[in-house]
């Protein structure tokens, strides 16, 4: 009955009360969960269609009915799609929530079905309870700034591009090793590369076969001798990438 009191209508039959809406994401399709505290409304979406989501909360905002101008609420899980969605939405007006995923409930005592419709209408409902009051449904995410974002994504990509540049460094090494060369820090340049592949050349009794080498483009390619597949290229930056 205090819920229903908060509801006031209006003279046209309109409540005014909270629109809220839960995405449950995916590469090709978004599972949209909206509620006006009382029913529920299921849809998908294209991935990422942004025209199609304001026109399916305009279609919920009528359907409950609700007046025009009401409050909007959302959330979703942060994973892969990151802020940009959280940050749209501030700029339409909406208030939005990011939830970490870890945090969320789960019954742990029996299995439980799990699809998009299903977890998109647990969302919204532990979405009400949160806005109702209940803060520790949940861990809501701080969303960084875009400069901040900007900056970790930089300090990111040099994460992983030196965990590509291990994985063929540690395959040269055992190469290397194989042949009873022991080398600590084998990439330090091309040079040491070229001299280091030379012992490795196993001429025939027909014909010895020197190594040689060649640029193509930016990168020099050692030919061990034995065909193609013997050889590996040199980058500028002394990160070889073997040929196969």
């Amino acid at each position: 009955m205090k819920r229903m009191g908060e509801m006031r209508r209006s003279e046209s039959g309109e409540k005014r009360g909270n629109l809220f809406l839960a995405f449950e994401l995916g590469s090709a399709n978004w599972k949209l969960a909206f509620s006006d505290g009382e029913r529920g409304r299921y849809v998908s979406v294209v991935a990422r269609g942004l025209r199609q989501l304001k026109e399916e909360i305009e279609k919920a905002r009528k359907r409950f009915p609700l007046a025009e101008g009401v409050r909007v609420v959302s959330c979703y899980e942060a994973g892969r799609d990151g802020f940009w969605l959280h940050r749209f939405w501030v700029s339409e007006g909406v208030e939005n929530r990011v939830v970490d995923s870890s945090s969320i409930e789960v019954n742990r005592r029996k299995r439980r079905a799990k699809t998009d419709r299903l977890d998109a209408g647990k969302l919204v409902e532990m979405l009400r309870r949160y806005e109702g009051g209940e803060k520790r449904v949940w861990s809501v995410v701080r969303v960084p700034s875009a400069e901040e974002e900007d900056g970790r994504q930089l300090s990111r990509e040099w994460e992983a591009l030196n965990r590509e540049r291990t994985m063929p460094r540690r395959r040269i090494l055992s190469l290397l090793i194989q042949q009873g060369i022991d080398e600590t820090n084998p990439s330090r340049n091309t040079l040491l590369f070229f001299s280091i592949a030379q012992p490795l050349a196993k001429p025939t009794v027909q014909q010895q076969t020197p190594i040689t080498g060649k640029f193509f483009g930016n990168s020099f390619v050692i030919n061990l001798g034995y065909n193609d597949a013997s050889a590996f290229r040199i980058s500028p930056r002394c990160t070889p990438k073997w040929r196969r």
